[in-house]
């Protein structure tokens, strides 16, 4: 019988080096078992109301402050508003920040999906340096998914032109004394004109003569019925006056050099130029909510053409805000806009209802500063050119002076006919239905009609604060500076999201960045 030697050399190697790769293979096993387990981020998303929300997509990242953030996972929330993300440990935070960590930092985002766009709505503080070992849990509340709509008084029905806006001939040569432009011309006049001849006097007012649609001067004529309380009038001499010197008032020089300069911009961000048409825009909204909350119609410049050399300005186009909807959970606005180019006469009985606006939707949320705007005429038919974005032009806003126009109505009082002004909610309900607002909307109008004084006040005060477009030298000053500079500028034709990346380099100029802006708002 053989005895193995328990105390030889290689024995004693082996137990020593045995218990070794014991201790690493424990080691490994401790190591490998955090870095291999599954863990789990969940919560429940609730809205303003403490109510959950089904539907959202709720996204898992590692925060790295000095590099991108690491994708952990994601999950949608049921119909109980809850989710759950399965992730795995790891080094959560490797090279180059030089010090592994195996604690993730993590955070969560909640995005919406508004009309096939997924929107951020709601993000999480960051847990640093969470244990692998714990489930984490993270709840959040999210903006109510209820759209607001408010209205002012103006109706299409009552308060458009009677008339739709259309090229009109135009004399701007200061020698033009039947024309309002020719006037205004003939007082800027660096010449006497007296010393013209007559013959060069009809030559100029020849050549001077030009088509020019007056989508401006329509809205800020409508709008001055409506807070005087006037009938609008139809078309004559004196309405066309009325509408040029109109026009002028809405493309004073700080307003055509904002065109000039918002057509410029680009739709993508660029390294050259981040800041893009919708970002604009996006400032712009809150002006309009405020103005509309005040119960005040305001007129929006809206941008339809792309030009980085000043160029083609009448592309673009005037309407008048007259409601809202906003659902903040989507940010999904729709501004109700008077277009002049549209109602009411063109298109008749069908023009005769208050639903009957045009409509200007876009998103605040949208990543990368866009807006993804659409605008419809009062058919729901799509504008071609597409809007851009907007700004809004305060010339004329404000609320009704005093009573404003509303011809009598006729509605049923014991199944008779009687013509009168309603004088008590339930008369202007009835006079809604007749007209085929549904009721829901008629609750709107009526809720809406008056705005609350801390509306108007806000709103008052946000006019001065605006700025003013009386020193239209410095404007002009500051609109050849530009030229100047656009003379040598390279742009080329803006790109569109779905183009080929190898040509973002083309994308267009925008001149953000050539002086500090005017001080306009």
């Amino acid at each position: 019988m053989v005895t193995e030697n328990t105390h030889g050399p290689q024995s004693r190697f082996r137990r020593r080096y045995g218990r070794l790769g014991a201790l690493f293979v424990v080691l490994l096993v401790f190591i490998a078992g955090p870095a291999d387990a599954k863990r789990t981020i969940q919560g429940q998303i609730k809205d303003a109301n403490n109510r959950p929300v089904k539907g959202l997509l709720v996204k898992a990242w590692d925060d790295d402050s000095s590099s991108d953030n690491d994708f952990m996972g994601q999950s949608y929330t049921d119909a109980n508003g809850n989710y759950r993300i399965i992730y795995r440990g790891g080094h959560w935070d490797p090279y180059p920040h030089r010090v592994t960590k195996w604690r993730p930092d993590i955070f969560v985002k909640v995005l919406v999906n508004a009309d096939g766009y997924w929107i951020k709505t709601a993000k999480s503080s960051v847990h640093s340096d969470h244990k692998l070992k714990n489930d984490l849990t993270i709840n959040l509340t999210v903006p109510k998914n209820e759209t607001r709509t408010r209205f002012t008084r103006f109706k299409p029905m009552y308060h458009a032109m009677p008339f739709i806006n259309q090229s009109r001939v135009v004399c701007a040569a200061p020698t033009c004394q039947d024309e309002h432009a020719g006037k205004m011309a003939l007082a800027a006049a660096v010449v006497d004109p007296s010393g013209i001849t007559s013959a060069t006097i009809k030559l100029l007012q020849k050549l001077s003569k030009f088509d020019w649609a007056l989508c401006g001067g329509l809205s800020l004529s409508a709008l001055q019925d409506y807070r005087s309380g006037r009938k609008p009038k139809e078309f004559s001499p004196a309405i066309k006056e009325r509408l040029v010197k109109n026009q002028l008032k809405t493309l004073a020089p700080t307003v055509w050099l904002k065109f000039v300069e918002w057509q410029a911009k680009p739709t993508l961000p660029h390294t050259l130029s981040p800041h893009t048409i919708g970002s604009s825009t996006k400032g712009e909204w809150p002006k309009v909510k405020q103005a509309i909350d005040a119960g005040a119609p305001i007129i929006l410049g809206l941008i339809r053409n792309q030009n980085a050399h000043g160029g083609g300005v009448s592309k673009n186009h005037q309407v008048l805000a007259a409601g809202y909807a906003y659902n903040r959970l989507t940010t999904k606005v729709t501004i109700y806009a008077y277009d002049p180019n549209y109602c009411p006469s063109a298109m008749g009985s069908t023009c005769s209802s208050s639903t009957k606006f045009s409509e200007l939707t876009f998103y605040t949320g949208i990543p990368q500063n866009q807006i993804k705007a659409t605008y419809t005429n009062p058919d729901g038919n799509a504008v071609s050119p597409r809007t851009r974005g907007f700004f809004v032009i305060r010339e004329g806003s404000g609320r009704p002076r005093g009573n404003i126009y509303q011809p009598e109505v006729q509605f049923a009082v014991n199944n008779s006919m009687a013509t009168a002004m309603p004088s008590n909610a339930v008369q202007v309900s009835r006079v809604f239905r007749k007209r085929g607002v549904d009721g829901e909307e008629a609750e709107i109008m009526l809720d809406d009609s008056e705005p609350s004084e801390d509306a108007i006040q806000s709103f008052e005060e946000a006019l001065a604060e605006w700025g003013s477009d009386a020193d239209e030298a410095a404007a002009l000053e500051r609109l050849q500076e530009i030229e100047a500079i656009q003379e040598r500028q390279v742009s080329t034709r803006g790109l569109e999201q779905d183009e080929a990346e190898e040509e973002e380099i083309q994308r267009l100029i925008s001149p953000d960045q050539f002086m500090a802006p005017l001080p306009l708002e």
